[in-house]
């Protein structure tokens, strides 16, 4: 359940109810949630939804009624990720607009909404294979520090340069595993 209430004088209300066998498990959680961000309006809510389909998708809901006002992501395999309680999603503060979506159907991937953030993504993977994620960024949002997850190799940091395309290693947490073959 989602509850929101329309001021701080005002009761609270259930925005969005999902049964329980429906609703993705960390809205089931204590701190859990499966809101991932305002809308772009500051009107709607992106949330986690199992409603309608057999697996949760993101969704995009009006902040009045709860009803559902688009589609963002959804994949045919899987609900959206977790990260940590919450759906794991990439949200341009600025433009206030989720920009990327974790599935994992056994592997994680991103779903990109933002096309200039595939095409960054697809040169870091191109010099880095493996999930990408950034870890932080600067406040231009040019230089990223991303970490690179795979499992035949130790998690490994680079620096990215949107402006360059430049990608330079930082450091491997294992570095004596770098030149071992491990499983996939």
């Amino acid at each position: 359940m989602i509850r929101v209430r329309d001021a701080l004088d005002k009761p609270w209300r259930d925005l969005v109810t999902m049964p329980f066998e429906q609703a993705p498990f960390f809205g089931q959680v204590v701190g859990g949630s499966l809101v991932a961000a305002f809308g772009p309006d500051n009107k709607s809510l992106v949330i986690h939804s199992g409603l309608g389909s057999d697996f949760g998708r993101l969704v995009r809901v009006d902040g009045e009624t709860g009803a559902e006002l688009e589609v963002l992501a959804s994949h045919p395999a899987c609900d959206v990720a977790d990260d940590g309680n919450h759906p794991a999603v990439m949200v341009d503060e600025r433009q206030k607009r989720v920009t990327a979506v974790v599935f994992d159907p056994g592997e994680p991937e991103w779903k990109f909404l933002d096309t200039d953030l595939a095409a960054d993504f697809a040169r870091i993977q191109k010099a880095a294979p493996g999930f990408a994620a950034i870890e932080s960024r600067d406040a231009a949002n040019r230089k990223w520090i991303v970490s690179i997850h795979r499992s035949d190799a130790p998690d490994r940091y680079l620096t990215y340069d949107r402006e360059t395309h430049a990608v330079t290693p930082l450091y491997s947490e294992r570095p004596a595993l770098e030149h071992v073959a491990l499983a996939p």
